[in-house]
């Protein structure tokens, strides 16, 4: 059931192609190339993005192409460039949209790929970023001891400058009690702020701690020292479009 599923969201991929096809072929430019510009899946952040989900769309696609089957229209004529999106997560982009904006990278924000591809270039596999510099290993959480009944402004705080979409419905973190949805935001923040120690203070309602409080597959991360103004940019932004331009082209060469 899955892998019809997963087969029709790929085909979908294709009729959206063929839709177009016609209208192009009316302006008389039948033969133009066809690039697919962005298709993807998200990670986390809502109902059905999951690293199980998108490893099996992006696969699929991936094996789709590669077999040069084509559309109806074009039978044998794969598009001659399919761009996956996207390489990083983005952990300040817009969520107007949805929840999962902000996780559709193939690689965590540390350069960690998130899963395993199969990209038909032999052995070659995405290669995770070496030598990352993270912050100590302590992580911001709510103060056991201390009252959290006014903790509603600081947790608005937390979420309005870090992420913390993971914590909704349908996100690797929802599901966590109260408690641990207050330390994920608390953590966040700190992390963000490079672990100053004041960014754990919340009014005396965050503590440091060097246990992982992680629960099972939500993780509380762990920020990296770099030198722009955020801990959770792993790469410099002006690579992303290569990386990009060089997905297509493994595309295009195969």
């Amino acid at each position: 059931m899955a892998s019809l599923c997963f087969d029709w969201m790929v085909q979908h991929v294709d009729w959206r192609r063929l839709a177009e096809k016609p209208i192009i072929s009316g302006f008389r430019y039948g033969q133009m190339p066809i690039v697919i510009g962005e298709v993807g899946w998200p990670t986390d952040g809502a109902i059905g993005a999951n690293l199980t989900a998108v490893r099996a769309f992006n696969q699929w696609l991936i094996n789709h192409v590669l077999s040069s089957k084509g559309t109806p229209l074009r039978p044998g004529i794969p598009p001659m460039d399919i761009y996956l999106f996207g390489l990083l997560d983005e952990g300040a982009k817009s969520i107007l949209p949805g929840t999962f904006e902000r996780h559709w990278g193939i690689f965590s924000f540390d350069g960690q790929a998130k899963y395993s591809l199969n990209l038909g270039l032999g052995n070659r596999r995405l290669k995770n970023a070496k030598n990352v510099q993270y912050l100590p290993s302590r992580w911001c959480v709510a103060n056991p001891s201390t009252d959290l009944s006014e903790v509603t402004n600081h947790m608005k705080l937390a979420c309005s400058v870090a992420d913390c979409t993971t914590l909704n419905y349908g996100g690797s973190c929802n599901g966590i009690g109260a408690k641990g949805n207050i330390s994920y935001a608390f953590n966040s923040y700190y992390q963000l702020r490079k672990q100053n120690a004041q960014s754990c203070d919340f009014d005396g309602l965050g503590i440091v701690t060097y246990l992982d409080p992680s629960i099972g597959e939500c993780r509380f991360l762990v920020g990296f020292n770099d030198v722009s103004s955020s801990s959770f940019q792993p790469v410099c932004w002006w690579s992303i479009p290569w990386v990009l331009i060089m997905w297509g082209f493994w595309f295009s060469v195969m």
